[in-house]
């Protein structure tokens, strides 16, 4: 009796060190079919499922916005949003502990469609329609045939160029496989006129000198109206309470932690700078949960150097809050 016992245990020792154990916790998603968002800001319609189905417990993990998809016993999701995902899995089996814990699948991601747009130049001068416009795809989702309108221009396959464009606001749509993802605006930067204003002081001096005061008025961007909305995913949840960057001579102090502020245009604020120059911008997260509950969150710090109503060029993504 004793010997078949310690048989008994040493094949259930061979057995989980042989690697048979570690197998049926494994954690298996099926990547090769994948669905992604094809259209831009095509919401949370992506789907994922698993090769294996011997897990009772399934968590579906985005790491990169920090939400929770299909808790319980899914083993296929519909509703992801992009992103990159981990799934989780547990199963209670009192026969062998190894399986009493969380196991992970690798990590997988869910794509959504983006276009891409370039001006050259950056900004259209006063008065005149010298912009050239290209349409692109930054992210792509494979198999899918891509084509945009612009402004009155029919829908044409991209990318494509459009030359002659002016500043000011612009239409286009995106279309995927023929599908209309929906009227977006994007802005060309334009030079404003300027407006030049002199006084003149009479001079009391023989010779004719005088002096006069230049103001140069209506330098800007049309581009900074066509900013896409942010808001987070929960919005009772995640708040952003202060962001405080100190320049050379002003300061930007925004603290709204009393009052729970939604996500709101503050663009008006601004804070003096010298390009070569580094300054540290401080951002605190918080929440405006009754119960003080929070979740995972991630803020992003992102720069539009060129002034063209978007953060999609180099270098404008300058940091993340982890």
């Amino acid at each position: 009796m004793k010997n078949w016992l310690k048989y008994l245990l040493l094949f259930y020792a061979l057995l989980c060190s042989t690697g048979f154990a570690m197998a049926q916790c494994t954690v298996t998603v099926d990547v090769a079919n994948l669905q992604h968002i094809n259209c831009p800001n095509g919401g949370a319609v992506g789907s994922a499922s698993l090769l294996q189905t011997d897990y009772t417990n399934h968590t579906w993990n985005n790491i990169s916005n920090g939400q929770i998809y299909g808790q319980g016993a899914a083993t296929s999701v519909s509703n992801l949003d992009a992103g990159l995902y981990v799934v989780t899995a547990s199963i209670p089996d009192p026969i062998n502990p190894l399986c009493n814990y969380i196991f992970y699948s690798d990590t997988f991601e869910i794509l959504e469609a983006e276009p891409v747009f370039q001006f050259n130049p950056t900004q259209a001068c006063p008065s005149q329609c010298n912009v050239e416009v290209t349409l692109g795809m930054q992210i792509a989702i494979t198999g899918v045939a891509y084509s945009s309108s612009f402004d009155s221009y029919p829908s044409t396959p991209l990318p494509y160029v459009l030359y002659n464009q002016c500043g000011g606001s612009h239409a286009y749509e995106i279309f995927a496989d023929g599908i209309a993802c929906g009227i977006e605006n994007i802005g060309v930067s334009q030079f404003a006129q300027m407006n030049l204003a002199t006084s003149v002081i009479t001079p009391t001096c023989v010779q004719q000198q005088g002096s006069a005061t230049v103001s140069i008025t209506g330098v800007g961007a049309s581009g900074v109206s066509t900013y896409c909305s942010s808001t987070p995913l929960m919005n009772n949840y995640t708040t952003i309470d202060n962001i405080v960057l100190i320049g050379d001579n002003t300061t930007i102090s925004n603290n709204t932690s009393s009052i729970c502020d939604t996500y709101e245009d503050y663009t008006a604020l601004s804070v003096d700078v010298t390009p070569g120059s580094s300054y540290n911008l401080n951002i605190d997260l918080g929440t405006c949960h009754t119960g003080g509950f929070a979740l995972v969150d991630i803020a992003n710090i992102y720069v539009d150097w060129n002034i063209d109503g978007d953060f999609n060029d180099l270098n404008e993504w300058v940091g993340q809050v982890n």
